[in-house]
């Protein structure tokens, strides 16, 4: 007698904080509570829900081993808690196929009016997102008060050009450089 195996996703979403739509598979339903648990803790204003993955759900991402795909939900984990890269306050600005060169990310910078080391990547799948850098802190709570301020003002200007949206990641942020090569910010 064969017994299949469960596994176990913590749905989430918050109003400033971008944090995956999902992180899992857990190997157990008590693993996946127990990331709400934190979730919840460090990110009051969160709506998190533990949810049973299709077996469907867990072979969508081809190449990876089930036990790959356990221990990439835990780095997530670690990344939504901020123990691995800072909170980063950004403003998304553009998406593109390749990484920019640094060329092009003075020329958006002075279209903007922002220093050129303010634009960062953040790698995405399959894009690359241009962001603006507004503040880089282990303080969660600096973080989400400066982007929900840079909200509130730019909801205040008269006529003010409305960029991207401003929220709050825990991603790494590269450079752009000329050769491509990643190189974190």
């Amino acid at each position: 007698m064969t017994t299949k195996q469960h596994y176990y996703g913590v749905a989430a979403s918050h109003p400033v904080l971008k944090m995956l739509q999902g992180i899992g598979p857990f190997p157990t339903a008590a693993e996946a509570g127990a990331a709400l648990d934190q979730l919840q803790a460090l990110y009051p204003a969160a709506s998190l829900r533990v949810y049973e993955l299709s077996a469907k759900a867990i072979r969508a991402t081809p190449g990876e081993s089930i036990d790959e795909k356990v221990d990439h939900a835990r780095y997530c984990l670690t990344l939504a808690l901020g123990q691995v890269e800072p909170y980063s306050v950004i403003e998304a600005l553009e998406m593109h196929d390749e990484r920019i060169t640094t060329d092009y990310a003075h020329t958006l910078a002075e279209k903007i009016g922002c220093p050129p080391d303010e634009i960062g990547l953040i790698q995405g799948s399959p894009r690359w997102i241009v962001v603006k850098r507004h503040l880089d802190t282990s303080d969660y709570a600096k973080a989400e008060t400066k982007a929900l301020w840079l909200r509130r003002s730019r909801d205040q200007e008269v006529g003010g050009d409305k960029q991207g949206e401003i929220c709050v990641v825990t991603l790494p942020i590269y450079a752009p450089v000329e050769d491509g090569s990643e190189q974190p910010v």
